[in-house]
């Protein structure tokens, strides 16, 4: 378990049963498999984020809820979101780079022989270093907003099932 954790816990006095039934329902929705259930517990795998535009929910690789001294604790590996957060630190940058050397390369064939290695070199070295710069900045910035942005849909996915699975209005 190396991977980033989520932890959150909340009173539960409800319908242990229907607590699961509905977090196993919904999760399957979004194509979470039940590797585990008892009657106090479920775990299930997730699939792989592959997008910031998938549901929040499918940035836990893995989500445990057990049911204990009534409180329901949900447990996660964020999984899918760190896989997220290291492809917008990365992959931009590293595409600024390869552009950069394709644009050295390029404007090295059209410019160096009636040129020289002139000012144009001075420029394309500023803009990739520049914009690399940005891209940085930029992909923490997305990597921390993804993180939160799974977290919240986490908060969201244990309050709801805690409410919907709660007592009836009369057993209060």
């Amino acid at each position: 378990m190396g991977q980033m954790q989520y932890n959150a816990s909340l009173p539960f006095h409800g319908d242990s049963d229907k607590v699961f039934d509905l977090a196993i329902s919904a999760l399957a929705a979004l194509g979470f498999r039940l590797t585990g259930r008892t009657a106090q517990s479920a775990t299930l795998v997730g699939p792989a984020m592959n997008s910031s535009r998938q549901n929040p929910l499918v940035g836990a690789s893995e989500l445990d809820l057990r049911l204990t001294d009534e409180r329901l604790p949900l447990k996660a590996e964020l999984g899918g979101a760190e896989r997220m957060m290291k492809f917008v630190r990365t992959f931009p940058v590293a595409l600024n780079a390869g552009l950069g050397l394709v644009f050295l390369v390029v404007f090295g064939v059209v410019f160096g022989a009636v040129f020289g290695p002139g000012p144009w070199v001075a420029v394309v070295l500023a803009m990739t270093l520049l914009n690399g710069a940005i891209l940085v900045v930029f992909g923490r910035w997305m990597s921390q907003a993804i993180h939160a942005w799974t977290c919240c849909g986490l908060d969201s996915f244990l309050v709801t099932i805690v409410a919907a699975s709660g007592p009836e209005e009369g057993e209060k």
